[in-house]
This record gives C-alpha cells, sequence and structure tokens, in this order.
C-alpha cells in the first residue's frame, strides 16, 4: 500500500475525460468512479506488454522482458518521488509480468 502523497499524487489522474485515444474506453464506462492512470506509467506497461509478447515463449521470460524494456533507449522513467521511485517500478513490473505469464500460460493450456 502506498502511503507517500507525491507517489500518489503521481500515480492518480484527475477523474473524468483523457483526450488521449487510450482513455476512450474509460470515458465511455466512468460514470465517475473509473480514473485514467498516469500517462507516463501507461506508456511503461504498454512496453512491458510489447517486451513480454516478444519473450512470451522463452525459458527466462521474466528476465528477458525486464532486460528488452531497459534497453529501450526511447523510455524514459519519470517519477517523481525519488525514494519509492525503484520500489514502486519493481512492483509494477512484477505484478504485470507474473498476471501475464499467467494468462499466457492458461491460453497455451487450452
Amino acid at each position: 500500500m502506498i502511503k507517500c502523497e507525491n507517489c500518489l499524487k503521481y500515480l492518480n489522474n484527475q477523474y473524468g475525460t483523457v483526450l488521449e485515444p487510450e482513455g476512450v474506453f474509460v470515458n465511455i464506462k466512468t460514470k465517475g468512479f473509473l480514473t485514467h492512470t498516469n500517462y507516463s506509467l501507461y506508456l511503461l506497461v504498454k512496453e512491458f506488454e510489447l517486451s513480454f509478447m516478444i519473450h512470451a515463449d522463452s525459458y527466462d521470460v521474466f528476465e528477458k522482458t525486464y532486460e528488452t524494456v531497459l534497453e529501450n533507449k526511447n523510455l524514459k522513467l519519470k517519477w517523481q518521488c525519488l525514494e519509492h521511485k525503484s520500489k514502486i517500478l519493481t512492483d509494477v513490473y512484477t505484478m504485470y509480468t507474473t498476471m501475464r505469464m499467467r494468462q499466457h500460460s492458461y491460453a497455451k493450456n487450452q
């Protein structure tokens, strides 16, 4: 659970609409309860997904996905709170990749 005010402020975006095309579904379904994530965090998770799709069938998908994301020179990791940056980004990566590995293995086993 995140208690740092800077981290919370950075992660949360305002209620309502976001003009990027990626936010259209949330804008349609919101009814006041859904929020948009920070756009920089969205771009980071998008990089995780692109890297995961490349390495999904490899034996060491977790490590290769991580290395590919970090090797991307165009990706700029922005975070307001330097004290928690590493911990939060590591947690986001770990949770996302673990969830994707479960989904991928489930789909392969069907």
